[in-house]
């Protein structure tokens, strides 16, 4: 729960710094750049939590794309042994091959299992997931709101995790929780917060 409170914070962050009219971030690990012409193809990956991504390996590092369009470029470790396996390790992120695909590390997170989706099989991954979504909403910083079919929600936080929020029984207008984290539609809007009313974020239907 502390996780998930710190990963708000930091979102609403990151939405306070991003109404600052200063000048554009430089590009770093994090920042988000055009594939060079000669680029390595990337392979798709579905990991355990539903979290769809792209990797393309080159000979000294990998670039992780996630679906919400963030990327980052990990050197391959000095220890990664020659030929397709091998281990890259960032500042924030980190991942290992493996038999099945990879394992992916995020900052505190618990690492995930992802496993590599075949040629054609991501666009179907995607459309079956897709097909379980009613109603879709952006919030602040880089984070979705998926309304699923089931009546619950799906959270998309901005570093990759996934938190499932089920709709308080008789809450009117509805208010759907998961861990520290609460979304309320009403006739202002959506809204996500932590603790209940706590550092909002405000969402619109995507």
């Amino acid at each position: 729960m502390r996780a998930i409170a710190s990963i708000l914070l930091a979102a609403l962050s990151v939405a306070a710094c991003s109404n600052d009219p200063g000048t554009p971030p430089a590009g770093g690990e994090g920042a988000t750049s055009p594939p060079a012409a000669d680029a390595p193809a990337a392979l798709s990956y579905r990991c355990d939590d539903g979290t769809m991504l792209q990797v393309a390996f080159g000979e000294t590092d990998a670039e992780v794309r996630w679906a919400d369009g963030r990327s980052t470029r990990l050197p391959r470790a000095e220890s990664a042994s020659a030929g397709n396996d091998g281990a890259y390790v960032g500042a924030d992120a980190s991942l290992q091959r493996t038999p099945d695909g990879i394992e992916l590390h995020e900052g505190d997170a618990p690492a995930r299992a992802c496993r590599e989706v075949p040629p054609g099989g991501a666009t179907a991954a995607a459309g079956a997931e897709e097909a379980e979504v009613s109603m879709r909403y952006a919030c602040d910083a880089d984070t979705v709101v998926a309304m699923l079919a089931d009546g619950t929600a799906r959270i998309s936080l901005p570093d990759g995790q996934t938190v499932d929020a089920s709709r308080i029984a008789g809450s009117a207008p509805p208010v759907f929780t998961g861990q520290s984290l609460y979304f309320t539609i009403d006739e202002g809007g959506a809204r996500l917060s932590q603790e209940n009313q706590a550092r909002e974020l405000a969402c619109r239907p995507a």
